[in-house]
């Protein structure tokens, strides 16, 4: 089941289609959506796990049910970063608001880096969560971001300079 709280890239959408996919969008701002639609459908349709991709997720926890989050940074955390419009406050506020009073409901927290779970695990004081970090698949090969070697001959850049 993929739910989206608003419009998704139409190739996506298509490879979502092709591959039998539920799929729901429901038009709504997005802390309303995340702190209230979505723990309603959790329970709505029964799921046992489910992964928030980009800095959000509900705060509220439901029973039984596994969070997957992808922290890609916590640079809103940081005081000394001023966002320059309104629009940006309230994102700042409110990723702040979900990782502060969510990471204790997180199972598994994933990153981009090694570098950004180090952070995260830094500034929360937490070492009992199961870290992932991405990876980026190149030729059909899956390639951890730490094989820097394996990456640069893939893409033909062993000639360049770290």
């Amino acid at each position: 089941i993929l739910v989206s709280c608003n419009n998704i890239d139409e190739t996506l959408k298509s490879c979502i289609i092709e591959n039998n996919i539920f799929y729901k969008q429901i038009n709504t701002p997005l802390p309303l959506f995340e702190q209230f639609l979505i723990p309603y459908l959790i329970k709505i349709y029964k799921i046992d796990v489910c992964w928030f991709p980009s800095n959000t997720f509900p705060i509220y926890k439901v029973n039984n049910v596994k969070y997957i989050v992808t922290i890609h940074d916590i640079i809103f955390l940081d005081d000394t970063i001023v966002p320059k419009n309104i629009y940006q406050k309230i994102g700042k506020f409110y990723r702040a608001f979900c990782i502060t009073n969510g990471i204790k409901n997180i199972e598994i927290l994933t990153s981009v880096s090694k570098t950004a779970l180090t952070e995260i695990y830094d500034y929360f004081n937490i070492k009992n969560k199961i870290e992932k970090h991405n990876k980026i698949t190149i030729n059909n090969d899956s390639i951890n971001f730490d094989d820097g070697e394996k990456i640069k001959i893939n893409l033909n850049l062993i000639n360049f300079r770290d």
